[in-house]
């Protein structure tokens, strides 16, 4: 099967060509290979030697599936005289084959000379394929964990916002303590803190970003460079309790190669910034905008975000509590203190729960047909701290003995027009033997149009409010009273 190969290895014809076609069919085959007529050890260590790098770099990896006695020797011999970086990393992949703890304490010399050194632009690519074979090889295991201490001078930063609710958002902000030189940006709002603890307690926004590089453009090119050579650094140590150390890291993206830029980024840090796809960290969000401009935000998992923490259940349908913060938000002026509220559709209990932490209800209902929603919200509601009687019923079928002064809900999304409509029809009819006259119904919904013929329909409900929450994808506030 190899005899072709061998013969031109041995007569050195065209012997790059021949490694390549032996390494495409080799495993499996190895047995085949070592009984081809020609075979010896000993061709393959002399190969390792050869001028060409490609043909090193093919017969090391061949060598590290034959797993032949003496070929350990040889390869980390090869691998620490190696000269040609891209060549490095085929080494000690066919190690890994072999025991190579035996050269822990060099191979781990090497992956700390390579962490903490500085490299040309055409070596990081190679650099960072050979740091992590070399990790994988030794696994530092569970690293430092960075503490956040918060800020030791003023920080810019941005809440991220959907685009239609930015305006509501600014105007909160603006008139809160502890927030200076508000403005808003194309994702949310920007504002200049010097403690931590104003954005921690602000429900209103989804995430927490400090602007890289005072929100200068890069080009793509230039990204890895310009994040080295601008604020990164200052700030994560300016923001947490250890300094000089490593901080693990993801680049995210939606148009840009994230693992060839944190290689590049990992590779020119000095040992400061460790590339990892999982546990990091450390975020950089890479966003491009006109004509291939990019800009960089930072976001830290080590700030301690706690508005949250009561929602440790959710499910596929439920919806994220920054936006059920919003919503209530919004409505709060038609909402009173001490009133009896229901969610029909309450899923784990989200909307509820942030209804009553921006205006304290009495009584609250939730009905949901989906028990491990229930089940989720009664703990979520149990994490709250909020008294919320969860019920695993249809709304429909669902009967109480006295009226409810408020319903607040994020509807359900149907495909079928026919089946919203429907849906709808029976809401409102429902509803009217469940809430008070003059009662509010808060709702949450993309059917704009189902929802005002049914008004138009039905005299006894009349539209007090309507809010654009996301006019892209077509979901709406509507705020409703019944006569």
């Amino acid at each position: 099967m190899f005899e072709q190969q061998l013969l031109s290895i041995v007569n050195k014809n065209e012997v790059r060509a021949a490694l390549i076609e032996i390494k495409k069919n080799i495993k499996g085959n190895e047995a085949a290979l070592k009984a081809t007529p020609g075979y010896a050890k000993e061709l393959w260590k002399e190969l390792l030697y050869d001028e060409d790098p490609k043909v090193r770099k093919n017969v090391a990896l061949i060598m590290g599936v034959l797993k032949e006695d003496g070929f350990r020797e040889s390869l980390f011999d090869r691998y620490m005289s190696e000269d040609t970086l891209f060549v490095k990393s085929a080494y000690l992949e066919a190690l890994m084959n072999f025991d190579y703890q035996i050269f822990a304490d060099k191979l781990m010399a090497r992956m700390e000379e390579l962490s903490k050194g500085q490299h040309e632009e055409n070596e990081v690519k190679h650099v960072a394929e050979e740091l992590k074979l070399l990790r994988k090889m030794f696994p530092s295991g569970e690293h430092k964990r960075h503490v956040f201490v918060g800020s030791k001078g003023p920080v810019r930063v941005v809440m991220t916002v959907k685009k239609d609710l930015i305006p509501m958002v600014l105007d909160k902000v603006s008139h809160m303590e502890g927030f200076k030189d508000v403005k808003s940006i194309f994702c949310g709002v920007a504002a200049t803190i010097t403690d931590f603890d104003v954005v921690k307690k602000f429900r209103l926004y989804k995430e927490l970003l400090i602007p890289l590089n005072g929100m200068g453009v890069m080009s793509k090119a230039e990204i890895p460079q310009k994040l080295m050579e601008g604020n990164l650094l200052q700030l994560l140590e300016q923001l947490h309790k250890e300094e000089d150390s490593q901080f693990y890291f993801r680049i995210t993206s939606k148009e840009l190669d994230v693992a060839k830029i944190g290689a590049k980024l990992e590779a020119i840090s000095g040992g400061r910034l460790v590339n990892s796809a999982s546990d990091y960290e450390v975020e950089i969000k890479l966003i491009t905008g006109k004509e291939d401009k990019v800009l960089a935000f930072l976001k830290l998992h080590t700030f301690g975000d706690h508005r949250f923490n009561y929602r440790v259940k959710h499910v596929a349908a439920s919806i994220h509590p920054s936006d059920a913060a919003l919503i209530v938000e919004l409505a709060k002026d038609y909402m009173k203190k001490g009133a009896t509220v229901m969610d029909p559709f309450c899923g784990v209990g989200t909307m509820l729960i942030e209804r009553h932490k921006n205006v304290p209800a009495r009584h609250m209902y939730g009905t949901d047909t989906f028990a491990e929603a229930i089940d989720g919200g009664r703990n979520n509601a149990k994490m709250a701290r909020v008294d919320i009687n969860f019920i695993n019923r249809d709304y429909f079928d669902f009967t109480l003995d006295h009226e409810v002064d408020e319903i607040i809900t994020n509807v359900p999304v149907f495909r079928e027009r026919e089946e919203a409509n429907s849906f709808y029809g029976r809401f409102f009819k429902k509803t009217e033997a469940i809430l008070k006259k003059g009662g509010i119904i808060i709702m949450y919904s993309g059917e704009k149009n189902i929802i005002k013929k049914y008004l138009r329909l039905n005299e006894n409900y009349k539209l007090l409010r309507e809010f654009v929450f996301n006019e892209k994808e077509e979901r709406y506030v509507f705020v409703l009273t019944n006569s």
